[in-house]
């Protein structure tokens, strides 16, 4: 826990607004101080990820710890994340159930629960995949199944799979804007 308090992050946020953070789990405990940092810093994000079984050292339940996050961040910044470290095997649909409920708790339409869900994600990612698919025809023919797998027309698969390669894919600032 001595390196995860996320306001040790407000320097280099600020000193570099056009990199987005993503501080994983809510926080992890250390809600109070991701809000703070959210709050100063447009470009800090939440992942939702984790049994978020640091709230019972809090006292609050995954219903207002979506909704001071929504109140701080908006629903923009927030990005679902299952806890599961791949699929199938890894996949927990337990952390997608409490969420959505939570969600459903606090009235969001399904549009808004599925942005926090899904397209947040999606939209968050999309400038790196657009860099990445325009650099595919320059590194397919050094790494085919990189570029196989960039080229690919559905975000989703992109986000889920997992790229086993030793080539290195270098991207410049462009991504980030």
């Amino acid at each position: 826990m001595r390196y995860s308090n996320p306001l040790d992050l407000h320097p280099v946020a600020l000193h570099f607004p056009l990199v987005r953070f993503v501080i994983p789990h809510f926080g992890a405990g250390l809600l109070r101080e991701a809000l703070m940092l959210a709050d100063l810093c447009p470009n800090v994000f939440f992942d939702t990820s984790s049994s978020n079984r640091w709230m019972i050292y809090e006292g609050v339940d995954l219903a207002s710890v979506f909704r001071r996050s929504i109140d701080v961040l908006g629903i923009t910044r927030l990005l679902f994340g299952s806890d599961s470290s791949f699929f199938p095997r890894g996949w927990h649909p337990s952390i997608l159930d409490q969420q959505s409920k939570a969600l459903y708790e606090l009235g969001l339409d399904a549009q808004q629960a599925s942005q926090i869900l899904c397209t947040n994600l999606e939209q968050f990612h999309e400038p790196r995949l657009r860099h990445l698919s325009q650099l595919a025809h320059v590194r397919q023919s050094l790494c085919p199944e990189v570029a196989r797998v960039i080229l690919s027309s559905d975000v989703r698969n992109i986000l889920t799979q997992i790229l086993v390669s030793g080539e290195a894919l270098y991207c410049n600032a462009d991504w980030l804007k």
